[in-house]
């Protein structure tokens, strides 16, 4: 129905832009659907024509969720197709809209905790990854980088240090110095390294430090407290536990990053480490250590699929398994 979305009251297409954002954030098996090219079109042509701001608001954060639900193979042909679709000024008050949400969801982290919002934010930092992992410079501004990064640092130095907003913050920190533009001269010239690195080394450290220190004494007093370890095995316990594996994700994730930081400040980071096949998903070990079972299932089944749709040729397979 958004095909004919002129013909629609401003209430009308609420209503179906709500329930498909709904539909989104509450579905994972959706990426058959929000895999046509209708979906992109009709979310594009409805912001290149309405007037009113709420149907606009509602219309891109539909498009930013929908295409962070695809197939991860297809994100990098959707991503482009926006661009190219959007009009003019429509295209940059998108990208604007894009880092106030994600900059509203920063400073909702501390007391919305629901599934819904960090479904949201999640796919929000998915959608961020790969505009930087396919090297998708003219996407975004120079300016607006780094008020990306000034978010996310400040969701680094507010979030609580087993929370999974900091896990995903982490990554998306990861996901820009990676990128090449982050150390050029000309580009993001290493905006705010230093700073990075205090915050990793430094207050953020000593918080995540001490809280699993907190939590492995809530867990051992939570033990203390019963009979035998069998017994012990409740729902605090395996709440404990959760969020001490969590902690540990973070714990790796922070010294991968300063690690890599400190190499690009030392001017010694390979940038040059590029492989001929663009993967889906990320294999490297920085992933494979730090990201839970149930995402590494999940990439298994992304990969599988790209591997079913893949159009190289043995002997570009041949040479980027030699070469990586």
């Amino acid at each position: 129905s958004l095909s004919h979305h002129r013909r629609l009251t401003r209430l009308d297409m609420m209503n179906r832009l709500n329930v498909l954002q709904w539909m989104i954030l509450s579905h994972r098996q959706l990426s058959p659907f929000v895999a046509s090219e209708a979906f992109i079109a009709n979310l594009c042509d409805v912001l290149n024509t309405t007037a009113f701001n709420d149907v606009t608001e509602s219309a891109s954060k539909l498009l930013l969720y929908g295409v962070a639900r695809k197939h991860k193979a297809d994100v990098k042909a959707s991503i482009v197709a926006v661009q190219d679709l959007l009009q003019g000024d429509t295209f940059r008050h998108f990208t604007e809209f894009y880092f106030d949400l994600l900059n509203a969801n920063a400073t909702a982290t501390e007391d919305d905790d629901t599934s819904s919002s960090l479904t949201a934010f999640q796919l929000l930092i998915e959608f961020n990854a790969y505009v930087f992992a396919y090297d998708l410079s003219n996407f975004y501004f120079t300016s607006d980088i780094k008020v990306l990064i000034d978010i996310y640092l400040r969701i680094c130095t507010h979030c609580a240090p087993s929370s999974k907003y900091l896990l995903l913050t982490l990554d998306g920190l990861y996901n820009i110095i990676r990128w090449r533009n982050y150390a050029r001269v000309d580009s993001l010239e290493k905006y705010k390294l230093d700073e990075m690195l205090q915050v990793l080394c430094g207050e953020l450290t000593q918080v995540v430090n001490d809280s699993q220190q907190d939590y492995k004494a809530q867990l051992e007093n939570n033990n203390d407290d019963g009979g035998d370890e069998e017994k012990n095995e409740n729902d605090k316990s395996r709440e404990l536990r959760d969020a001490l594996k969590l902690i540990q994700l973070i714990r790796t994730k922070m010294n991968v990053i300063v690690q890599t930081l400190q190499e690009i400040q030392n001017d010694t980071y390979d940038y040059d480490k590029r492989v001929r096949i663009e993967l889906p998903i990320d294999i490297s070990e920085y992933s494979l250590n730090t990201k839970t079972m149930q995402q590494l299932q999940t990439d298994l089944l992304e990969f599988l699929y790209f591997l079913s749709e893949s159009v190289h040729s043995a002997d570009e397979w041949i040479a980027f398994l030699t070469e990586n």
